[in-house]
């Protein structure tokens, strides 16, 4: 499996399973790459449990690296999910592991949920953060490998990803007097075509999400619940 290199310092992902396997590795700050053994030393996952102070001395231009390897699934540029391997940082993982333990705890599936990976800072203030975000249903994936297509229920993040948006013979006025500007109108057009039902509270939360990730808006929330009111058609 191919491993996700993200464009940008954040993406949303379901899991493709649960499982997770730790992957310890050496990096190499001289070669500036990652390798998986070393000449005098027999056994590689020995250095994964030398102390820090004398891995130090022995190897000053090395540093430990431990990753946790899950498989995931990213929406690509032409709208369909694909699979592949993501190596989370043990903060971000610990995070995952416990939004996945909160779901299975309250009999949700955490394979049905979009989770948000965001990554802030660099060196050594660099942080590693996975958020839950909504209900998005299982997507149904054929077959193995790196870029794996599936189909997958719509809803409103996943349909804003990789969307050009297109306000041509828009009309701004609506039946009930609330004047939306067009990115308003777009975000509401996929509610209205999502299959799952929102709550008001839902609503709200993924509505500021979707604005403000692929706008840099941040609606007014009082205006927001204003267009579940009278606006969405469910």
């Amino acid at each position: 499996m191919v491993f996700y290199k993200p464009a940008e310092n954040e993406f949303f992902f379901q899991l493709a399973n649960l499982e997770v396997r730790e992957d310890f590795s050496i990096w190499d700050n001289n070669q500036r790459r990652f390798i998986r053994q070393m000449p005098d030393v027999q056994n590689f996952d020995d250095l994964k449990f030398m102390k820090q102070e004398l891995f130090q001395q022995r190897y000053p231009e090395m540093s430990k690296v431990t990753q946790y390897v899950r498989e995931v699934l990213v929406i690509g540029t032409d709208g369909n999910l694909q699979q592949y391997s993501f190596g989370f940082k043990k903060s971000a993982n610990d995070q995952l592991e416990a939004e996945i333990r909160h779901l299975r705890g309250t009999n949700r599936d955490p394979m049905a949920y979009n989770f948000k990976y965001r990554k802030t800072g660099s060196g050594l203030a660099t942080t590693h953060v996975v958020v839950l975000m909504q209900e998005v249903g299982i997507p149904s994936v054929a077959g193995q490998g790196a870029g794996v297509q599936g189909v997958v229920r719509p809803n409103v993040m996943q349909a804003m990803s990789g969307v050009k948006p297109s306000f041509a013979g828009v009309k701004l006025e609506t039946p009930q007097q609330l004047t939306l500007n067009p990115q308003e109108l777009q975000i509401m057009d996929l509610f209205n075509a999502d299959t799952k039902v929102y709550s008001e509270a839902d609503f709200v939360q993924t509505f500021n999400a979707t604005s403000t990730k692929y706008f840099n808006l941040l609606p007014d929330t009082a205006r927001v619940k204003l267009m579940f009111k009278t606006l969405y058609k469910k």
